[in-house]
């Protein structure tokens, strides 16, 4: 430990840079999700079976399909 650090410095997460499996378009959209809309999501429990970059993945995959119309 150097000479200028405290202990709460040290309880910061270092966050490698690692690829996203989350691939955005280049030009921004806005979403509007109505009550409708949220019966079409998928489900999310945390199981251990379960990846959270899938289950957002697939949310952004159900977005996509929501009409941009109305907005």
């Amino acid at each position: 430990m150097a000479a200028n650090e405290f202990m709460g410095d040290l309880d910061i997460p270092t966050i490698p840079a690692s690829p996203s499996s989350i691939l955005l378009p280049t030009a921004a959209r806005n979403y509007e999700l109505k009550s409708s809309h949220l019966n079409m999501l998928p489900s999310f429990y945390g199981l251990p079976n379960e990846d959270p970059l899938t289950h957002i993945k697939d949310i952004f995959n159900a977005c996509e399909l929501f009409s941009l119309d109305s907005v």
